[in-house]
């Protein structure tokens, strides 16, 4: 079969084949296997190196950026109006006095016991 195949196609051609579908595989193996691994090292090794000199990609330094959002905080923080409701706003209500409607037992009430009288009174 080889012998065929060498005596149909040109040994040039069969190389050129050859090596075609070598870099073929090649190339699918680095975008399928190795493209985003190494993306992703790359942007970790960029966002290692932002963290060790201490700026942001606007060359904003950290400690400032820091400092910054820390003021903004206080002073939403001081904006917010402490709420304090006057104590005779609130009731007292004693558990028992909500719980005693549910320890009655479920009888029905007298005005509906004597609409369902057979005997009329």
């Amino acid at each position: 079969m080889f012998k065929t195949l060498q005596r149909q196609v040109k040994p040039r051609m069969l190389l050129l084949l050859m090596v075609s579908l070598i870099l073929l595989t090649v190339t699918a193996a680095y975008l399928y296997m190795f493209k985003k691994p190494l993306k992703d090292f790359r942007q970790a090794q960029r966002s290692l190196t932002m963290l060790q000199e201490g700026t942001q990609p606007g060359g904003v330094p950290l400690a400032s950026r820091l400092t910054a959002l820390r003021r903004s905080n206080a002073e939403l923080n001081r904006q917010i109006p402490s709420v304090s409701l006057p104590r005779d706003r609130f009731w007292d209500i004693q558990v028992s006095k909500i719980d005693s409607p549910t320890r009655q037992p479920l009888l029905p009430r007298p005005s509906c016991v004597r609409a369902a009288s057979p005997t009329p009174s």
